[in-house]
């Protein structure tokens, strides 16, 4: 059921909660088909999903049954990646075809290749699709999750997701990131009936895809204080409800990061668990990404157009989220050091480049790339009698804006620490790149995606570039 009336349909036949304590102690299987009425922002927030489960060997009983119910007896054409064909066929299509289903493969991409969420891949998809199927299953992790939404919505089929690595914490989320030319858009999907996550199956991803895993849940520790001050600031839409649900299961895994390491099954549940809940804190937002997207997802999507447009190596969406989080998580304590009172808007004012110097620049860098960056550009750009008022506001309620985002970051070196314990390592060799590249990403990186954050503020006030070299020494040349 799409629209507005499907809507209303699945709110009628979901459970109603007015407490969000209550709420946040269902587990993530309980939570589907759930809705709450938020005390904070006077919203409904609904998880449409019909089933979701992460445990040992879950193709069985209720899972099984889910998936019946929706594919019945027709041909189920299966979504993967050829990278991983040996385990589809062992761990996802035999077990599907020795309880009865009928399973259509479609594999897409190539041995060794990193895939990406590309239009022109999701058409490919959608040709071999059987034209009776009904319902459609995705097994992979975070392309094939994205594209299995884009491919489902557009041929409007059911479907089901089957994770198989903990790599990205976007499985039940109702949004996907698509790249159409070299642009990564975000789009708000059907949501899927079933989400299945077998632990055993995650427990054995590469390390690097479980590194991803660790990085994407880490934005946490920064994009709610992103999504906070553009509220600040702007006045947008934001609610701390995603945050509080969220930040139990991200406690359980930090405090297991060392047995990450080691593969212990317990661990990897808690894992699985969090993955799922981090879905959610953007699905109740019916696709507000704010709740795991801020800075550090700004940072990652520009690497990935430097991919694209330079041909520079491609990375795990994952491995460069938890790099930039760290980087933004040291941004921000750069930032706090700053003085107020030290900013002085006419020398702002005078050394900030203009507009023209900057779509030229945008010109010289990115060649036809560059007017998705001057459309962002000319929606940011301040008037000079704008930066005179927003410095303004920052000397006058500095020390209020920090109270209002210091419960949404968590401490840097905290959060460094247990990437150290899950082996995570943090070096620029991680998300192969240099110093120059990251610095381009905090610089131009808020003129490619249109988000507000703390390096759009710390550009206004005149500190972007000086607070960028900070953070970089802080996280990669700095012991204590």
């Amino acid at each position: 059921m799409r629209g507005k009336s499907g809507f209303i349909i699945r709110f009628m036949l979901s459970k109603f909660f007015t407490h969000p304590e209550t709420y946040k102690s269902l587990s993530p299987s309980d939570l589907c088909h759930t809705s709450l009425g938020c005390p904070y922002c006077g919203k409904v927030h609904t998880i449409p999903i019909e089933f979701a489960a992460a445990e040992p060997g879950v193709l069985v009983g209720d899972a099984v049954n889910v998936l019946r119910r929706h594919a019945g007896s027709s041909l189920v054409p299966l979504l993967y990646d050829r990278a991983i064909e040996p385990l589809i066929a062992e761990k996802v299509i035999a077990p599907l075809q020795n309880q009865g289903f009928s399973i259509h493969p479609i594999g897409i991409g190539s041995p060794g290749v990193l895939l990406d969420t590309s239009v022109e891949l999701a058409h490919e998809a959608m040709e071999q699709i059987p034209s009776a199927a009904s319902f459609l299953i995705g097994a992979g992790s975070g392309v094939i999750c994205d594209l299995t939404k884009w491919v489902a919505t557009q041929t409007h089929l059911e479907y089901a997701l089957i994770g198989t690595a903990p790599s990205m914490n976007a499985y039940t989320s109702i949004t996907a990131t698509i790249t159409e030319g070299e642009v990564k858009i975000s789009h708000l999907l059907t949501p899927p009936k079933a989400v299945l996550l077998d632990v055993n199956i995650l427990r054995d991803a590469p390390q690097e895809m479980i590194w991803a895993g660790w990085g994407d849940l880490a934005a946490r520790a920064v994009c709610n204080a992103d999504w906070r001050l553009a509220n600040f600031f702007h006045g947008t839409y934001f609610c701390p409800f995603p945050y509080e649900l969220t930040e139990k299961y991200q406690n359980d895994v930090f405090a297991v990061a060392s047995q990450i390491t080691q593969r212990d099954l317990l661990a990897f549940q808690l894992f699985a668990d969090a993955i799922l809940i981090s879905g959610y804190s953007m699905t109740l937002l019916n696709g507000e990404t704010s709740p795991s997207s801020g800075s550090e997802h700004v940072l990652s999507h520009f690497w990935d157009f430097l991919s694209h447009h330079r041909g520079l190596p491609k990375n795990l969406h994952g491995v460069q989220v938890g790099i930039g989080t760290l980087i933004m998580l040291a941004f921000y304590e750069a930032f706090r050091s700053v003085n107020p009172h030290s900013l002085q808007p006419e020398k702002i004012l005078k050394h900030r480049k203009s507009f023209g110097r900057l779509v030229d620049e945008n010109q010289r860098l990115y060649g036809d790339a560059a007017t998705r960056f001057n459309q962002i550009l000319e929606k940011k750009y301040r008037k000079d009698e704008e930066i005179l008022h927003r410095v303004q506001r920052v000397k006058m309620q500095w020390q209020f804006l920090w109270e209002i985002l210091d419960p949404y970051l968590t401490p840097f070196e905290k959060v460094k620490r247990t990437f150290i314990e899950a082996g995570f390592p943090v070096s620029l060799q991680t998300i192969q790149r240099n110093k120059e590249e990251v610095l381009e990403a905090m610089i131009k990186g808020p003129f490619y995606r249109p988000r507000y954050t703390i390096l759009d503020l710390a550009w206004e006030l005149g500190v972007l570039e000086d607070l960028a070299e900070e953070a970089l020494k802080r996280v990669f040349y700095q012991t204590r």
